[in-house]
């Protein structure tokens, strides 16, 4: 008989399962004990053979051995930035995560790096060669705030006048106690 593994190579990460079917046959023996034509949930290293029994009840010789291989998750990646989490509308910051094969960012970007021009909580999982995927990274917020706005400037007379003479200038009140600077 032929044993045939759900997931190729018979290769699967941590925390994944997989199933070995055997080639027909009337009854199966497994080197388990199992007596079904598949295995189901294999979620650990092990090496695993079969045997068919038709309906004479003969029995096969062995299949060639199938060895499941269960690969480590990759570490839970770690982001940092390039500068502040938090700056006003109009800036960035650049998120980077560390080294790995392939990026998953909550934001669906797929690069090492992302740059980020709004607010947000950002995280990043990693796959790496086995295309095993690590544990989501802690979140990063960035904070981007809105500018203030614009003020607008009264005169309390004309803004031209001789070197003897003067006018005041006056900014309008914002919002939030937001500060006017001339």
């Amino acid at each position: 008989p032929v044993i045939t593994p759900s997931k190729k190579g018979a290769a699967i990460c941590q925390g994944d399962t997989l199933s070995l079917t055997s080639s027909l046959g009337f009854k199966y023996k497994w080197s388990t004990g199992a007596t079904t034509p598949s295995i189901k949930n294999i979620g650990t290293v092990g090496s695993y053979t079969v045997q068919v029994i038709d309906t004479s009840g003969c029995v096969s010789k062995p299949s060639d051995t199938t060895t499941i291989t269960v690969f480590k998750l990759p570490t839970k990646p770690v982001i940092s930035a390039n500068g502040p989490l938090a700056f006003c509308s109009g800036g960035n910051v650049t998120l980077t995560s560390t080294p790995n094969t392939t990026y998953l960012w909550s934001n669906a970007a797929i690069t090492r790096s992302i740059t980020i021009s709004a607010s947000g909580d950002f995280t990043v999982a990693v796959r790496d060669a086995n295309l095993c995927l690590s544990p989501t990274s802690d979140p990063v917020k960035v904070i981007v705030y809105a500018l203030p706005a614009k003020p607008t400037i009264t005169a309390t007379g004309p803004l031209s006048f001789c070197a003897d003479q003067s006018v005041i200038l006056t900014a309008s009140d914002l919002p939030n106690n937001e500060k006017t600077r001339f």
